[in-house]
Parts: structure tokens; C-alpha cells; sequence
């Protein structure tokens, strides 16, 4: 029986993956990642840090695996680990199955008996809150947040019930703006809540 590899990548900078990383990626069976052409770039990146695995990396088999695949690889991929295949999981940036895809695979893997092995790395949200200046005790990660405008507006709203605790979502560039405004503008309307802090990540 093969084992799930759970690898942390890079958010911004290629420089930023770890050699354990590295090895584990350049000496998988199969990758399985969302995007086939960044986790190329991700593996030439690897080779200046495990110069021997160069040749194996241009051999690596790579699995598409994203929202819209997850429900059909997820079998295959646990049959190929059942067989002995060692399988690396991967997003495009970041670690896996924090707003991406990937839980249905490992918690089939971990009924199927499979091994499941996490690679620690890169995380925004923890980047984030590390460099911010605020306090660290405290963090509430909702990902990312609803898209109607009504289920935002009882979110923000619940938060506001929460004591000093930063709370951070993830947002697309241009979400950034309309969310902060209504968060702002809630909060104003209940001005003597406990107070949380909302923060967003790309």
C-alpha cells in the first residue's frame, strides 16, 4: 500500500519550498495538482535543490485536481494508493485543502487504511497574521466568503458577537473593496459589539 503526501508550495516565491518538500514531490508516483502547468514550473524550480532527482522530474505523471475532477480522480487515485502507488497532493499555492480541493481524497484515504502524510509549508492566512502587528492569540479563518449579499450580511454580523478575534478570509481582488465596505459598514450600525478584526487575503 502507497501513501498520500500532503505538500505544502509556495504562495509567492519559488524559493520558499523546503527540501523535505522537494524530495517528496520529485519522488512521487503521481501528483495530483489543480493546475498540470504550474506544478511543472513548481518540479524544474526543485531540482536546484535536489540535483539527483533531476532526471525523475521530467518523468513524473501529473493528475488534474480541482473542484470540477475531484469527484472522478478521487477513486482512481485511491485504487493506484491501494496498489502501492505513492501519491503527492498539491494546490497551486499554499497548503492543500485549505480553501482548495482534497478532503474527499484524504478522508477516503484514511478509511481506506491509507497512510496520509502531512509536508508542512506556506500558509497565507498564518502569513498574514504574522505580519499584520496584531495580536496572534486569535484566529477565526472562514475562507472564503458567500457570494449573495444577504448570507454576507449575517456572516458579518455574527462576527461581530466574537471578542477580539481576528478573522480572516480569503477574497479575490476585486471582492476586496464591496466586503471590507459591508463589514465596516455593520459594524457601525452596532457599534457597541465586542469587536472582531477582519482581514483579507488573495
Amino acid at each position: 500500500m502507497g501513501a498520500l503526501y500532503i505538500v505544502a508550495t509556495p504562495i509567492g516565491n519559488m524559493e520558499d519550498i523546503t527540501m523535505r518538500a522537494a524530495k517528496t514531490l520529485l519522488s512521487a508516483d503521481v501528483i495530483a495538482c489543480e493546475d498540470t502547468r504550474r506544478t511543472g514550473l513548481l518540479l524544474q524550480a526543485c531540482q536546484g535543490y535536489v540535483d539527483n532527482y533531476c532526471a525523475a522530474a521530467l518523468q513524473l505523471s501529473m493528475v488534474r485536481f480541482d473542484d470540477y475532477t475531484e469527484g472522478k480522480e478521487t477513486p482512481q487515485l485511491i485504487e493506484q494508493l491501494l496498489h502501492g502507488k505513492n501519491i503527492v497532493l498539491v494546490s497551486d499555492a499554499g497548503t492543500p485543502l485549505i480553501s482548495d480541493p482534497g478532503y474527499r481524497l484524504v478522508s477516503e484515504a484514511i478509511k481506506r487504511g491509507v497512510r496520509v502524510i502531512s509536508i508542512p509549508g506556506p500558509t497565507a492566512a498564518i502569513a498574514a497574521l504574522t505580519s499584520s502587528g496584531l495580536p496572534a492569540n486569535r484566529l477565526l479563518f472562514l475562507g472564503y466568503p458567500p457570494e449573495k449579499q444577504m448570507h454576507r450580511k449575517d456572516l458579518f454580523l455574527a462576527l461581530l458577537t466574537i471578542e477580539q478575534c481576528n478573522n480572516y478570509f480569503l477574497l479575490r481582488p476585486a471582492q476586496t473593496a464591496p466586503n471590507a465596505r459591508g463589514f465596516k459598514r455593520n459594524n457601525r450600525r452596532h457599534p457597541h459589539s465586542p469587536g472582531s478584526r477582519t482581514h483579507e487575503g488573495t
